[in-house]
């Protein structure tokens, strides 16, 4: 049931979806889901279609979090498309990342691979440098799942140089994310080529970063 109180629509909207997010990073993930959806329910009442495409991508995170692929998808999905009926270039490229997180858990990295590429170039061109080093983490994940530890190491050196340069510290979810590719990499190295490798991507510009990570591979 929507709340009442001294707030406009937008507000009350907005205000639910932030808090929603509080509770989500407070491990308070029934309730966080249900004053999101709460949030959601009135952005669409009150026609808001940039707030609605918000709240489906924090949604879909919520679902990701759970384990929930298929929703995950669905809900980036609809994010995605809203961004972009929208024009709204600045969004575009987290919920391309997103999907590509949610391709890489159900094990489609080929579909991965295209997302994460896709949402490095348009972070590239908007100038995000948090989001870069987000989608390089993600394609440091692709070459793991391929059996490219060089690679993987690389892109998670470029990753750690950029965040250093920045800096910028992961939040949880992120370091989770990071640790869980690093560790599926490095079992497929030895120590002494794994931090080679480590070395050799934080030796890289953010130009030849970017340029690696697009190449095919």
């Amino acid at each position: 049931m929507l709340r009442e109180g001294r707030y406009g629509g937008w507000d009350l909207a907005n205000a639910l979806m932030r808090y929603a997010v509080i509770l989500t990073g407070q491990d308070e993930l029934t309730l966080g889901r249900a004053t999101m959806e709460e949030a959601l329910a009135l952005f669409r009442q009150i026609g808001d279609r940039w707030g609605t495409s918000q709240a489906l991508n924090t949604m879909g995170d919520m679902a990701r979090m759970r384990g929930d692929y298929d929703q995950a998808n669905t809900l980036y999905t609809e994010s995605l498309h809203l961004y972009r009926k929208l024009g709204v270039k600045r969004d575009v490229p987290a919920s391309l990342h997103n999907l590509g997180l949610v391709a890489l858990a159900t094990g489609d990295t080929l579909k991965a691979k295209g997302f994460f590429k896709e949402s490095l170039t348009l972070h590239q061109e908007l100038g995000n440098k948090h989001g870069t080093a987000q989608c390089l983490v993600g394609l440091a994940g692709v070459a793991a799942a391929m059996q490219q530890p060089v690679r993987a190491a690389r892109l998670l050196g470029v990753s750690t140089g950029l965040r250093e340069v920045l800096g910028d510290t992961r939040r949880p979810a992120e370091r989770a994310t990071y640790d869980r590719y690093a560790a599926e990499a490095r079992t497929q190295l030895d120590e002494e080529n794994w931090r080679a490798a480590l070395d050799e991507g934080q030796a890289m510009s953010l130009e030849e970063a970017v340029e690696y990570a697009l190449a095919e591979s």
